[in-house]
């Protein structure tokens, strides 16, 4: 849930700032990454939006998973081959859930439909699109067809974004309507990302600072920062001002939020 502070740290800044929750591909430190089981964790918990990420499956199918060879979190012989080389069928067949712990044995890689359809309406959604598995305009093209097929009016907010400034440049050629957030690793991935018009600028937390923080508020953007799971630097950024942090520790980082709440 959203938690308000006062951040009387920083007069120049609003009196009163929401904070979001953003648990990276899940509740992911309890739970396989990437599937509905640290998925379900995060609704749980209470958080404000899930991150996941996206490729595309050889048939051009958007799924959800990390990685662009899938040896890290799948036990399979298949796990070899890149996610672009197997058929959705092929993907569906995989185990994502024992590499973590055998009460996750025959979790799966779920598709981006079967995320929106389960979740939107529970939580928001941001939807990191992973470069290599296809074009970038392929890569756009089929996402923002998935979330325009399978969205409601009544979902909660969905954020697309990416760190390939191409893929984000093709989300704004083709629906200028989608949100969108520009993650940066880099201050010389800035510029491309802001052509786009992204709502949301998601900072890596190690090039934040409190003047470029600042400058972008007053543009109207709204700062996130990843990845935080250490609770002394989550609680310094919250004393910043940032308006969400993506997390591995959903937990702990509900809790910082409410201990600053006061």
């Amino acid at each position: 849930m959203d938690i308000f502070f006062q951040t009387s740290m920083h007069p120049h800044l609003p009196l009163m700032t929401p904070v979001s929750c953003i648990a990276h591909r899940g509740n992911s430190i309890e739970a396989p990454e990437n599937t509905m089981a640290a998925f379900q964790q995060a609704v749980d918990l209470g958080a404000d939006f899930l991150e996941v990420d996206v490729h595309l499956t050889k048939d051009g199918v958007p799924v959800i998973t990390h990685d662009l060879y899938l040896k890290r979190t799948i036990e399979d012989p298949a796990s070899q081959a890149a996610i672009m080389d197997l058929t959705f069928d092929q993907v569906q067949q995989l185990d994502a859930g024992s590499w973590f712990g055998e009460r996750y044995r025959g979790m799966r890689i779920p598709s981006l439909a079967d995320l929106i359809q389960q979740y939107s309406q529970k939580i928001g959604l941001m939807i990191e699109i992973k470069a290599g598995s296809a074009s970038s305009t392929l890569l756009a093209a089929n996402v923002l067809k998935t979330i325009n097929t399978h969205k409601k009016e009544s979902d909660h907010p969905i954020y697309v974004g990416s760190l390939t400034p191409a893929i984000l440049k093709a989300l704004y050629e083709q629906e200028p309507s989608q949100s969108l957030i520009a993650i940066v690793e880099t201050m010389e991935e800035l510029e491309p990302h802001l052509l786009c018009e992204p709502q949301i600028i998601a900072f890596s937390y190690e090039i934040l600072t409190l003047k470029m923080m600042r400058k972008f508020k007053q543009m109207g953007k709204k700062i996130w920062v990843w990845t935080v799971d250490n609770p002394s630097v989550m609680y310094h950024l919250v004393q910043m001002g940032v308006d969400g942090i993506i997390s591995n520790c959903p937990r702990e980082l509900l809790q910082v939020l409410a201990s600053a709440k006061g």
